[in-house]
């Protein structure tokens, strides 16, 4: 079969020349050191929050609980995420799939009109994992050496309130 060489109707227009893209920077040992890791006290902590009931437990809760990091007020910004030990027990529908005014991800403001904010529930759940674990401080994953310890650092009080 005999080929025939294509011919253009129209000749190509010329066009500007391609820009320069900048180099891509590569992270290397010279831009300090990598963000920490997970500790074992961090890793322990969302287990046992794993481990607790839905902070809501109402009508509306379903499927499996996860362990939620506070949002808003205080951590705003891109990249910003609350501490492992700042984190409550929600199921599935209340933390994003339950839909506006049910999921906490689906509209803060509306959530915390509906079920209180997550500061409260966050002391709730601290005050929990006191009473289920006492030697265990739920602000740090350290020992303590008595429940007493446990309560007052939960309420912010230095002798517990007596």
């Amino acid at each position: 079969m005999k080929r025939t060489e294509l011919k253009r109707k129209t000749p190509l227009r010329a066009k500007k020349p391609m820009r320069q893209r900048r180099p891509v920077r590569v992270a290397s040992m010279d831009d300090g050191p990598l963000p920490p890791r997970k500790t074992e006290q961090e890793i322990g902590h969302m287990g046992r929050v794993a481990t607790l009931p839905c902070c809501i437990s109402d009508q509306k809760c379903k499927g499996r609980i996860t362990v939620h990091h506070l949002v808003g007020v205080k951590y705003k910004g891109m990249g910003q995420k609350a501490s492992d030990f700042e984190t409550i027990p929600l199921c599935e529908a209340h933390h994003q799939d339950g839909g506006p005014g049910v999921a906490l991800h689906a509209g803060v403001q509306t959530w915390e009109q509906n079920y209180g904010t997550q500061e409260y529930h966050l002391q709730v759940t601290r005050l929990v994992l006191a009473q289920t674990s006492p030697d265990y401080c739920v602000l740090t994953g350290e020992r303590l050496r008595t429940p007493k310890d446990q309560i007052s650092l939960i309420l912010d009080t230095p002798d517990g309130g007596e």
